[in-house]
């Protein structure tokens, strides 16, 4: 593929790329907490959620998405990532 101006030059995501990915995830799964039961947006916010959940396993090579606890996932007692 030839490259034109502006092209980035990265060919893949970091670990900061993922942990970045684990705090949407987070932030979607917040959102999603903070809607009303019946709410109609709750279903969309909910697939966004599993969808960055899937791409985050996709990427990163986990093949499968994190399950509690685990690496990024906040435990117990620990501190939340600031704005969720």
């Amino acid at each position: 593929m030839s490259r034109y101006k502006g092209m980035s030059s990265k060919g893949s995501l970091t670990v900061e790329d993922l942990v970045e990915l684990v705090d949407i995830y987070r932030r979607l799964q917040a959102m999603h907490a903070g809607l009303n039961p019946v709410s109609t947006q709750r279903f969309p916010v909910m697939a966004a959620a599993a969808t960055v959940k899937a791409a985050w396993a996709e990427v990163s090579g986990a093949e499968q998405g994190w399950s509690f606890p685990a690496e990024y996932v906040v435990k117990p007692g620990e501190r939340k990532p600031t704005g969720v």
